[in-house]
């Protein structure tokens, strides 16, 4: 795992070199439109999946594929159409208000089957990179600051479980076919 602290997630593409096509899952939610904006200002060719059919200001040159993520089916048909040389799974929805297991079921289940889906649809050999966007809810009540990656896993929250039930996936399944996965624990964002 790679630590994500404040907003060095964005800042570090001006360092780290830039694979040449990605596919974005979450593409038309709230960080999906400022990354793919981004990736695009690199020169970086994007895949965007996502739920809504996008809106006219988006970014030219993207291929929107608009896909139920939590259908393992058309997740394995939409992620089979291309070759991208990294994905970055930003999908999955955050609570409308801040609920206590078990109320918001839904969030939890979403988020297990949409990175099940997405782990279980990269093809066979493919070596590229996998990055997930996590949150620092996944911490819970921290002892100190600022966090570090070695604080325990103890969410206080439903979008934190999720983002931690997402984590044990992509940790899971990367670690049995050799991914190279980074892991962002992002603050502030739903968190």
């Amino acid at each position: 795992m790679v630590p994500c602290a404040g907003n060095q997630g964005l800042i570090a593409l001006d360092v780290m070199k830039l694979p040449a096509v990605v596919l974005v899952t979450g593409g038309t939610g709230f960080v999906g439109r400022e990354l793919i904006r981004r990736l695009g200002r690199e020169g970086v060719r994007v895949t965007a999946l996502q739920r809504n059919t996008p809106t006219p200001e988006m970014s030219d040159g993207v291929k929107y594929v608009k896909v139920d993520l939590t259908s393992r089916t058309a997740t394995r048909i939409a992620m089979n159409s291309g070759h991208w040389d990294a994905i970055v799974h930003l999908a999955g929805a955050a609570p409308k208000h801040w609920t206590q297991l078990p109320e918001d079921y839904d969030v939890l289940s979403g988020h297990y089957k949409i990175a099940m889906n997405v782990m279980l649809a990269i093809p066979e050999n493919w070596k590229g990179r996998v990055i997930l966007l996590s949150a620092i809810g996944v911490y819970g009540l921290t002892r100190a600051l600022p966090v570090s990656e070695e604080h325990e896993v103890a969410p206080i929250h439903v979008y934190g479980a999720a983002k931690a039930i997402a984590e044990q996936v992509f940790l899971s399944m990367s670690a049995q076919h050799g991914h190279d996965l980074w892991i962002l624990r992002a603050p502030g964002l739903f968190s």
